[in-house]
């Protein structure tokens, strides 16, 4: 069985750059967000994340989301070149 998770919660106007209590509101929801999908996980189903996480890889939220859940990002694993010539560049 698999779960298919919505990322549309982590929405918070002013995105990674907006103001703290904002940014607050972000971490909450990559928390929830993440902790749900390890829950889903532990009892056994696969987890596909979807949507739009508003926020790039290397932002807080998709740390806790990467880390706690122990997802991964397709696109970024399947594009690592691109991912180091965008952070030399």
């Amino acid at each position: 069985m698999k779960c298919l998770l919505d990322a549309m919660l982590l929405f918070a106007k002013g995105g990674d750059e907006g103001p703290d209590h904002f940014k607050a509101h972000r971490l909450v929801g990559a928390w929830e967000f993440a902790k749900l999908a390890r829950q889903v996980a532990e009892v056994g189903r696969y987890v596909i994340a979807e949507g739009d996480f508003n926020s790039v890889p290397i932002t807080p939220p998709m740390h806790i989301i990467r880390n706690h859940a122990n997802l991964h990002d397709a696109w970024d694993d399947s594009h690592k070149e691109v991912r180091r010539l965008s952070i030399a560049g």
